[in-house]
């Protein structure tokens, strides 16, 4: 009869197992999926801001939720997508003095001016801290005077009386309107779909809390331009999502920083060491054309050599026109390109074709023909 009694309740606890798992484990998923807590602080060890290139780690209990490097001045944006209770933090390994005491999603803890301090090594605190607290003295009161106070009547409250008039003032006054609750906007932020690697490498920006329907006026990365053409722009819900070429940088730390529509945000990123050898730039490089002549709206190829490895084409002009192609190119691994262009409505004559590369500016000549007028292929 035990036996049975106890395989019969088996059955009923696995299912209610199952049914609290099946619960609880989309609730946890979902939370990790809100909108990041970003800390936007400055780390010291010592008393003083640590270097460039210094890890910052959040922690919740003995899982690392967070992770960024330094930049100069020992200034940092994390961002912690989720924590289940307080949030300790750790410079280069040590454990910072502070803590935090709740996650929040979409919440920014400190700001560029007013930054969120992690310390380590000798605390701040006084040596007063290590004293005992002093005790509260205690009331006493002799029994003499606890009777006479027991035998004391309560005092009675004062009962506020009005007068006709001021009754009828009273019910005249409009009733006192209650404060409108503002919503608090969300703080512009962007995550990153990978938060470190080699030049070559497509990152994936993702932005929220813009206004709407605005367009992205500027994005670089050490102080080289990434923006995708056409531009993106925010949608209905102040969002955005566009990828960008990381450029052949030096292996560090950088920040990708973004301006949409003068609302300035950015994100910080660790450049790794190239996958193949990167190319440098040359002296003089080159370009060809797969012809040099030929009547407005004829498609040639372009190509270019000795440029530095993995960075953005822009533009592309022919005489005074744009003819930047879209997506926008690239410089590959070994300093090579190779993309078509159109040859627009131009008059009849020698054009030049250039091409910028960040700072470095390549040319070569091209005649545009006329039906009339048409030249051989050379």
């Amino acid at each position: 009869m035990l036996k049975t009694l106890a395989w019969l309740g088996g059955l009923v606890i696995l299912p209610l197992a199952l049914f609290a798992f099946l619960t609880i484990q989309p609730l946890t998923t979902q939370a990790q999926g809100n909108p990041p807590h970003l800390f936007v602080g400055t780390a010291k060890a010592n008393g003083s801001p640590v270097g460039a290139g210094i890890s910052v780690t959040a922690w919740d209990g003995d899982t690392q939720i967070g992770s960024v490097t330094t930049t100069e001045g020992g200034n940092f944006t994390l961002q912690v997508s989720w924590s289940a209770g307080s949030i300790s933090f750790q410079v280069n390994g040590v454990t910072a003095n502070e803590t935090y005491p709740q996650w929040e999603s979409g919440r920014q803890t400190g700001s560029a001016s007013n930054r969120f301090i992690l310390t380590t090594g000798e605390s701040n605190r006084q040596d007063d801290d290590d004293d005992p607290p002093t005790p509260r003295p205690t009331a006493t009161r002799t029994s003499n005077s606890r009777q006479d106070r027991d035998d004391d009547p309560p005092t009675p409250r004062p009962t506020a009386t009005l007068s006709p008039d001021q009754r009828r003032d009273r019910d005249d006054d409009p009733p006192t309107p209650r404060p409108t609750l503002t919503p608090t906007p969300t703080v512009p932020y962007f995550i990153l779909s990978v938060a470190s690697g080699a030049p070559g490498t497509w990152v994936t920006i993702r932005g929220e809390g813009f206004k709407t329907y605005v367009p992205v006026r500027s994005v670089s990365i050490g102080g080289i331009d990434v923006l995708p053409s056409p531009a993106p722009s925010t949608n209905a819900q102040g969002m955005i999502e566009f990828d960008i070429l990381i450029p052949g940088l030096a292996s560090g730390g950088y920040v990708i920083a973004a301006d949409v529509d003068g609302v300035a945000a950015g994100v910080n990123f660790t450049v790794t060491d190239p996958d193949c050898p990167l190319a440098t730039r040359t002296s003089n490089p080159t370009l060809t054309l797969s012809r040099y002549n030929g009547l407005p709206g004829t498609r040639i190829t372009l190509r270019g050599t000795g440029f530095k490895g993995f960075m953005p084409v822009r533009p592309v002009e022919i005489g005074p026109i744009e003819v930047t192609p879209v997506p926008n190119p690239s410089i590959n691994c070994v300093g090579e390109m190779a993309f078509d262009i159109l040859i627009p409505g131009l008059d009849s004559g020698i054009h030049s074709v250039t091409v910028q590369v960040n700072d470095t500016t390549a040319s070569v000549e091209f005649t545009v023909t006329s039906a009339s007028n048409p030249q051989p292929t050379p």
